[in-house]
């Protein structure tokens, strides 16, 4: 199984990775509202949104306006990385659904109190629910984490995968629908009233299928992740912390990225406002970025040279 599958069935792709306005919506048109002015962090494979409670912030799409996200007798996944900031917690804390707290078609979240780890819930009438929990819980950790879930609804199967592994597994007990209703897709919050998410998401995709536990492992890519419509840089935007290696590492994916575009459209960047002429330039800069990126790299770790995915590609 190659990559090419996990673009099949494909809805939407947001990178979340803009500054201001609207998150971006790749492959559709489900573009995301911003609501309370949501914040950008490096998160994994490059910058996802960072989402706080003190206002508290949340992106929404109302029912109206979105296409093709409504489940009714069809298979659905989603999956997304985050990196939860919660200190202590008092309720769940949502990182993406279908829901509002009148009518819920289906959720993502974390536990609360550091129990009933991570969630998937249903609902066939938009009101009973029916809950696959995962434990212990990822969270709270600096550590980004990735987590897929799957709803079969030939065999009212749910799954859930956490950093490419199934940790979850439930049929529901009577087959049935999830509920397709009126509510709005949300991220970081239950349909922008309640249950808000602190920390950072990014790189959320959703699919009109069932993901394969071959394709969960292709999105986890050892760690490493693996982005559908990935994020480029358009300038050299050096604002991170260099005394965070997770930084660091996101950064460079960023260079590797851009590199990667380069090789399809070698015209389509310019670099902090410098217009190079041919792709030999962009190339080279871009290299000599990398190579500064690798050098605090190894500042970080104590090595003399980079291993493994980490490894040198000049």
């Amino acid at each position: 199984m190659g990559i090419d599958t996990l673009y099949i069935d494909l809805v939407s792709a947001w990178q979340l990775s803009e500054s201001t306005g609207d998150r971006k919506d790749s492959k559709g048109s489900n573009d995301l509202t911003v609501v309370n002015n949501v914040g950008r962090r490096l998160c994994q494979l490059g910058y996802g949104c960072d989402f706080a409670l003190s206002l508290p912030t949340y992106l929404i799409l109302e029912d109206a306006n979105q296409t093709g996200l409504e489940p009714g007798s069809g298979n659905l996944s989603v999956s997304l990385w985050f990196i939860d900031d919660a200190v202590t917690q008092v309720e769940e804390r949502v990182l993406v659904c279908k829901a509002k707290q009148s009518a819920i078609s289906w959720i993502v979240q974390l536990g609360f109190d550091g129990s009933n780890g991570l969630q998937f819930v249903t609902s066939s009438n938009g009101i009973d629910c029916d809950t696959l929990v995962y434990e212990p819980s990822p969270s709270p950790t600096p550590q980004p984490h990735l987590v897929v879930a799957t709803w079969n609804n030939s065999t009212y199967t749910k799954r859930l995968y956490l950093d490419g592994v199934l940790v979850g597994e439930s049929v529901l007990p009577t087959p049935e629908d999830i509920d397709d209703n009126d509510s709005p897709f949300c991220v970081g919050s239950l349909g922008g009233e309640s249950n808000f998410f602190d920390g950072a998401i990014g790189n959320l995709n959703y699919w009109n299928k069932e993901l394969t536990e071959e394709e969960a492992l292709l999105l986890w890519n050892n760690g490493y992740g693996f982005a559908l419509y990935p994020e480029v840089i358009d300038s050299l935007d050096l604002d991170i912390d260099f005394n965070n290696r997770r930084d660091i590492i996101a950064y460079r994916q960023l260079i590797l990225n851009t590199m990667s575009a380069l090789k399809y459209e070698p015209s389509m960047y310019e670099l902090d406002g410098l217009v190079l002429v041919d792709n030999r330039g962009r190339w080279q800069m871009l290299k000599d970025i990398l190579r500064f990126i690798d050098n605090k790299l190894l500042e970080s770790t104590g090595r003399s040279k980079l291993q493994g995915p980490d490894r040198e590609i000049y």
